[in-house]
């Protein structure tokens, strides 16, 4: 989980990173993973990991074979293992709102519906005759 604790500035020329989705004002990849620029950080070069935006990249790259090869060992970066095995899904403490304040990473309760509907979709696809 310590991938995403990161603050990326993407005029640091050390970082390796690609843009994601149709704006690339709204996230870049690092290491496989999705980033945004969330809007209360204040500035438009930071990305942060935000767990939305990981379900949504899930759901959106469903149909893609090199992603589903990759899917594991990225759910390992971005997560927390649970006791049970299963996964949980945190915010960064990078985020300025007084919900999110604190030393502690905050559980994403929200955020983990989106998740698990990325999930969802490509179990339904990978155990259906839907041709990729």
């Amino acid at each position: 989980m310590a991938h995403i604790k990161g603050l990326y500035d993407i005029t640091d020329t050390d970082l390796t990173y690609t843009w994601y989705g149709k704006d690339r004002v709204k996230a870049i990849l690092v290491n496989g993973v999705p980033f945004s620029n969330y809007w209360q950080l204040g500035d438009s070069n930071k990305y942060v990991f935000h767990p939305m935006v990981w379900g949504r990249y899930i759901f959106q790259n469903y149909n893609q074979m090199k992603f589903h090869r990759e899917l594991v060992n990225i759910t390992k970066l971005t997560s927390f293992t649970l006791p049970n095995g299963g996964y949980a899904f945190y915010y960064p403490n990078h985020y300025p709102l007084n919900r999110m304040k604190g030393p502690d990473l905050v559980y994403s309760a929200i955020s983990q519906s989106e998740i698990l509907s990325g999930y969802q979709r490509l179990d339904n696809i990978l155990n259906s005759n839907e041709i990729f």
